[in-house]
């Protein structure tokens, strides 16, 4: 017997923490695919939940490695929840970082870059690369005003300034620019609809400057959800 003096019920002492348990539980998302490297973020409980962008050879025959390093963080708060901070294209990473909410670009071994400018209240998520016109569509949510504006964006690589290509909904999701550059489609819902209730999946095509025209209503409904689209 130890002596310990009695302690009253849920009060004993634990070598085993909250945080120690915390630590261990990684979060995985976002996995990519581009040629023969494998890129994910990985939220790190250790580094006060940190989203590291990390990046490996599918055939493991490499270590994995974090593309960027404190203080930046994958994560975009658009739609609150978040989703969609990583595109991994042509060994180029672009990400939403948590703490300032601009896009960023960012290579094996080097510096992540900022795209856009620090203009506050803008939030990027949900990435497609435009290779033919050399920039990126994305979702973009507006908080700068009175009330919360959401669209589809063109970001152009050279200038980094969001141009607004698909309005007018509550929401927006998925912008997707086919193999070819020719085409753009993209998930959108209305409220008081949520989006595994109802949304609707437009097609347009894109002209050879990248805007959009001639869009059309391809699929889904304020019945009917629409996931996940892709080319």
């Amino acid at each position: 017997m130890s002596g310990a003096a009695p302690r009253p019920l849920r009060l004993w002492p634990s070598p085993i923490t909250a945080a120690s348990v915390a630590a261990a539980g990684l979060r995985f998302e976002a996995v990519q695919l581009d040629g023969d490297q494998a890129y994910w973020i990985e939220g790190r409980p250790a580094e006060a939940g940190r989203c590291v962008v990390v990046q490996r050879d599918v055939r493991g025959e490499t270590a994995a490695r974090d593309l960027i390093a404190a203080p930046f963080s994958a994560r975009t708060f658009a739609h609150e929840y978040g989703g969609g901070a990583l595109l991994a294209v042509g060994s180029r990473v672009f990400f939403s970082n948590a703490s300032d909410s601009r896009l960023y670009t960012v290579s094996a071994g080097e510096q992540p870059q900022a795209l856009t400018a620090d203009l506050g209240g803008l939030r990027y998520a949900d990435m497609s690369l435009d290779r033919t016109n050399d920039a990126v569509f994305c979702v973009v949510e507006d908080h700068r005003g009175g009330s919360v504006v959401n669209s589809v964006a063109r970001i152009p690589l050279a200038t980094g300034a969001a141009e607004t290509t698909v309005g007018g909904n509550d929401f927006y999701a998925s912008p997707r620019v086919s193999p070819d550059g020719t085409r753009l489609c993209w998930l959108t819902w209305n409220q008081p609809l949520m989006p595994w209730e109802g949304t609707e999946l437009w097609v347009a095509w894109l002209d050879c400057d990248g805007l959009v025209h001639d869009a059309e209503l391809v699929a889904g409904g304020p019945h009917e959800s629409i996931y996940q689209p892709s080319w």
